[in-house]
């Protein structure tokens, strides 16, 4: 079976559960995320290619990453993590997903690019990386039971799917939202609202 779930933002209520430490609130109102145009709008920024972290990212930075203006998304054991910044008035906010209850899996890369990419900063060669890998797929392998999640991007947009084995159960799927003031569900259109 696959679920899918269409822009990244559809269907995050299932299994919702919401993180209320003080770190969730840094930095109230700054964005309003919703599941319809102005997610799309902020996901079709996103480059089409999952970049591996060989450290050019630095460390607890995730595996992979998708960079974009003013969204990148960076994927980890575990979890992802969307980055959302205002440049201009020099701000930013994070909303971190964790994937509650699941093992924490190392992310997978799929379906390889023809080219490595190369982060040269500064004169100093020992801090440089070369031949990073990109993806055009990344897949979560078991996890949970008889479940896998794999982000893609379908005509320029980033998505993902849950892919179920048989009779495994889809109740397992819980995400656990940090970064956020208030997740609300638009009854009208079926939006999820992250601020």
């Amino acid at each position: 079976m696959l679920l899918c779930m269409g822009p990244i933002f559809q269907g995050l209520p299932i299994g919702l559960s919401e993180s209320h430490d003080a770190i969730d609130r840094v930095r109230p109102n700054l964005i309003e995320v919703r599941t319809g145009s102005g997610a799309r709008e902020l996901l079709s920024n996103v480059e089409g290619r999952f970049t591996e972290n060989l450290g050019q990212f630095g460390e607890g930075a995730g595996s992979f990453y998708c960079m974009g203006e003013p969204l990148s998304v960076a994927l980890g054991p575990g979890w992802v993590s969307y980055q959302h910044r205002d440049d201009a008035a020099q701000e930013g906010v994070m909303i971190r997903v964790d994937f509650e209850g699941a093992d924490p899996v190392e992310p997978v890369g799929l379906s390889p690019t023809s080219y490595p990419t190369n982060f040269l900063k500064g004169n100093d060669p020992d801090r440089w990386v070369i031949g990073a890998r990109s993806y055009g797929q990344v897949r979560y392998e078991s996890l949970w039971d008889g479940i896998d999640l794999q982000y893609r991007f379908e005509s320029g947009m980033l998505k993902y799917d849950f892919i179920v084995e048989p009779f495994a159960d889809i109740s397992q799927i819980r995400m656990q939202y940090q970064g956020h003031n208030s997740l609300l569900l638009d009854e009208a259109t079926g939006d999820l609202i992250i601020r």
